[in-house]
Parts: C-alpha cells; sequence; structure tokens
C-alpha cells in the first residue's frame, strides 16, 4: 500500500494542478480528502481551484520554474 504523507509536511504527496478551472476544484477537494498537498496554478488570479488548494499562484513564470529540473 502507497504511504501519502500529511499535508504540508517535507514528506508529503503533492499534485500540482496546472488548470484550476471547476474540475480542479473538484480534484483539489479529492486530493486533500486523501492527505494530498495540492498546488493550483492557472493564469487568472481567482480561478476555482485557487480557492480551496493548500498553495497557489496565477503567474506563468512560476510554473516554468516549479517544472524545470
Amino acid at each position: 500500500m502507497t504511504v501519502l504523507g500529511t499535508a504540508l509536511r517535507p514528506a508529503a504527496t503533492k499534485v500540482m494542478l496546472l488548470g484550476s478551472g471547476e474540475l480542479g476544484k473538484e480534484v483539489a477537494i479529492e486530493c486533500q480528502r486523501l492527505g494530498i498537498e495540492t498546488i493550483a496554478v492557472d493564469r487568472y488570479p481567482d480561478a476555482p481551484a485557487m480557492q480551496v488548494a493548500h498553495r497557489a499562484t496565477s503567474s506563468i513564470c512560476c510554473m516554468a520554474r516549479a517544472c524545470a529540473p
């Protein structure tokens, strides 16, 4: 069985949602229910998933930095 960890801890499993519309909001809620830390990214600052995610950003340049090796 895979252990997911606890959100907001160094060993937590993290999910970054690239696109944070209504469907992303539902995904974020379910991830949180499972103890997964959620990060919402969208070009709109008030996208729906950003309202429920642990962390959120609306900057496209932040996406590039977060995904870079």
